[in-house]
């Protein structure tokens, strides 16, 4: 008969590797798997949280951009006042200072936002980049 086999061989020893080899990518697939869950549930918290604390930072650049204008309009009633003799230049520094520091929170906060999502993508490239290294590790 034609494509009837006369023999078969076996090489116990290559296939007891085979069978250790095909467990071994079994379990990487299992826990590439898991890994895949856990940075998917983490880069999810992880936005979430950067979503709220972008939104404090925004709060709080609201607030200090009132107390700026609150400043500003200070700043120029004592310079009117100043010139009419009802305050000293003291206050006026004071006020000016005020003013200065509130312009540099400002700046700060706003620097913030920028590191908050630079330091959230930064996070998800290396949580990327460590499931394609145990992908890699299936190949």
């Amino acid at each position: 008969m034609e494509g009837t086999p006369l023999a078969t061989m076996r090489f116990p020893g290559r296939e007891a590797t085979l069978a250790a080899q095909r467990k071994i990518v079994a379990e990487l697939d299992r826990a590439l798997l898991s890994q895949e869950d856990f940075v998917r549930a983490s880069l999810e918290m992880r936005r979430t949280n950067l979503a709220n604390e972008i939104e404090a930072v925004r709060e709080n650049i609201a607030n200090q951009k009132e107390f700026l204008s609150f400043l500003e309009q200070l700043n120029k009633t004592q310079q009117e006042e100043l010139a009419k003799g009802y305050i000293t230049r003291q206050q006026v520094e004071a006020t000016v200072n005020e003013l200065n520091q509130t312009k540099t929170s400002l700046r700060s906060l706003t620097n913030q936002i920028s590191t908050l999502r630079i330091e959230a993508e930064q996070f998800e490239n290396s949580q990327r980049e460590s499931l394609r290294a145990m992908k890699e590790q299936l190949l």
